[in-house]
């Protein structure tokens, strides 16, 4: 759903004197073979690691040390919410933050770099041809996000893609039903400002950042048979969903998304399920933190 997001190009990307390089070993798609592959593509291009933080074990750095330790690039190995969480600790920094693709998902990566590798990625950006870009993003009070927020019952999947990774197949079982159960029976999410969609609301609703031009895209996603909310479901899960039924209900430069019956709304920022006020504004914005592309 992201094929036209817009990166505002800022310049070119200086090759970094020090970098800070953050993994995240708890994703999906975590390997120590993968990590040592990557140290090795830095080191063959010249690029010095000064730092190493392990997530989630690790916090997330903040400026004034990056600052401190003449560090003037961040390069984040993992999935779009460790990235999005990075951004968000160095909001502001002068320093540009480098995402390379490292978790199950990498949707910010694929749109900064196409389909280039991590090795790749690093190779262009020590020959100088990478860009600083600054994309829009959508802020709220409950959070911010670089790629996606999506919010309703459905969140709940999020959930089992947890138990996916680590719990037992019982337990799996267990979360799949609970979800298709919420799914099914729990309060609706409504597009309440502008009023967009159906009146009785959606079990998802989807946030993409745009151009200001266009704003937010705004996407309710539907099931008619429970055969479809368990496929609807899985896919939820493993953030495929956006191959599903859905409809796009319109663009707006902000939008208030509320619980059909008042109660906290179930949201999730770049993959990372949270809960909010009943009602919740969210707005288009431009990222706090120049990022590195190279296709941008």
């Amino acid at each position: 759903m992201m094929e036209d997001m817009h990166y505002s190009a800022t310049g070119p990307a200086k090759v970094p004197r020090k970098l800070c390089l953050i993994i995240n070993d708890a994703s999906g798609s975590y390997s120590e073979e993968a990590v040592d592959a990557l140290r090795a593509d830095l080191a063959d291009a010249g690029l010095t690691v000064a730092r190493c933080i392990t997530c989630p074990d690790q916090d997330l750095p903040e400026p004034a040390e990056l600052d401190a330790d003449d560090i003037d690039c961040v390069a984040v190995f993992a999935g779009d919410g460790t990235i999005s969480g990075t951004v968000k600790s160095l909001s502001g920094w002068g320093g540009a933050v480098l995402p390379l693709p490292g978790g199950t998902m990498n949707l910010l990566c694929h749109r900064l770099h196409g389909e280039a590798e991590a090795g790749d990625i690093v190779r262009t950006l020590a020959d100088g041809k990478a860009k600083l870009v600054c994309p829009p993003i959508i802020r709220s009070d409950e959070g911010q996000s670089l790629v996606s927020i999506s919010a309703g019952p459905g969140v709940q999947w999020y959930h089992v893609r947890e138990t996916m990774r680590d719990g037992s197949l019982g337990e799996l079982l267990n979360e799949s039903s609970d979800a298709v159960d919420h799914t099914l029976n729990g309060p609706q999410v409504l597009c309440r400002q502008p009023r967009l969609g159906r009146s009785e609301g959606y079990p998802l609703i989807e946030l993409v950042p745009l151009d200001r031009e266009d704003g937010i895209r705004i996407v309710g996603y539907t099931a008619d048979t429970i055969g479809g909310y368990i496929r609807q479901g899985f896919a939820i899960a493993t953030r495929h969903f956006r191959d599903g039924p859905h409809e796009v209900l319109g663009h707006a430069e902000r939008i208030v998304l509320a619980n059909a019956q008042g109660e906290q709304l179930q949201l999730s920022f770049d993959g990372e399920p949270t809960c909010g006020a009943a009602e919740v504004e969210f707005a288009v914005d431009r990222c706090p933190v120049k990022l590195i592309a190279v296709k941008a």
